[in-house]
């Protein structure tokens, strides 16, 4: 990620709650044969941390899941310091978020995510998305669409 821009101020209780990722750049830990990827945030019992679970279908048909917990950064309020190994921390800025959340591009060093709270995508947050990653930095031909091939009701039920 490389140009910054001033970023808005994110409710993160309005973030909270059930996401399908729309696009990535793939990645060891999310390689291009996933599909049907969702997150999940919620609040810790201490308040202060997000749990994340995030969930998707690998190239064999078995579901993948990641565990993992994010502290928000005090200092950009936008940030979260992710682990999803022990003692390993990455930072995932919210580049930019809809003001009734349904739709949130995220972005760390490498990596960069379109998250919406429906399983589809109209065509203004696709060009918004694609123009914000390209305002970062990002090369457009590593960003991969994530196809979502079956509902994850059963997924949402357990997760609410």
């Amino acid at each position: 990620m490389k140009k910054k821009s001033k970023m808005k101020t994110i409710d993160w209780n309005r973030y909270l709650g059930f996401w399908y990722e729309q696009c990535r750049v793939p990645s060891w830990f999310e390689p291009a044969s996933l599909s049907d990827c969702t997150a999940f945030y919620e609040l810790d019992n201490d308040k202060k941390t997000i749990l994340i679970t995030n969930q998707g279908i690998n190239g064999l048909g078995f579901t993948q899941i990641a565990k993992g917990s994010a502290i928000i950064d005090s200092k950009t309020r936008n940030t979260l310091q992710v682990s999803f190994f022990p003692g390993v921390y990455a930072a995932y800025h919210i580049l930019d978020f809809d003001e009734n959340y349904q739709y949130a591009i995220v972005g760390s060093k490498e990596y960069i995510w379109l998250l919406t709270r429906t399983s589809s995508v109209d065509e203004f947050i696709w060009k918004h998305f694609f123009a914000t990653a390209q305002h970062y930095g990002f090369d457009l031909n590593t960003i991969q669409k994530t196809p979502h091939r079956k509902p994850n009701a059963s997924l949402v039920q357990k997760l609410f």
